[in-house]
């Protein structure tokens, strides 16, 4: 568990499809995940504040299921040639 956050992340690594207001959708690679938000990494990352649409895939029963949420955007660090990007889950958004 990481202390500084309270609850356990979990690594994820795959794809998850962001769409902004405008409707530009934008691919990233997911780091990790908790119960509260998720971390990516993004060649042009979105504002601090902005509002995402986010779609993702697990796996159900051997077969992949569509997961839609909606994130805040909390922080952005630049890491090399990408940024990595947090992510806070809307529950009134």
């Amino acid at each position: 568990m990481d202390e500084k956050r309270g609850l356990a992340r979990v690594k994820f690594g795959e794809l998850i499809y962001m769409r902004k207001e405008n409707g530009e959708e934008i691919a990233t690679t997911a780091l990790n995940y908790s119960l509260r938000g998720v971390g990516v990494y993004c060649s042009a990352p979105p504002t601090v504040g902005e509002v995402l649409d986010l779609k993702f895939y697990v796996n159900c029963s051997d077969r992949p299921r569509e997961v839609h949420m909606r994130g805040r955007v909390k922080h952005i660090r630049p890491h090399n040639d990408v940024f990595f990007t947090g992510l806070a889950f809307c529950h009134d958004a």
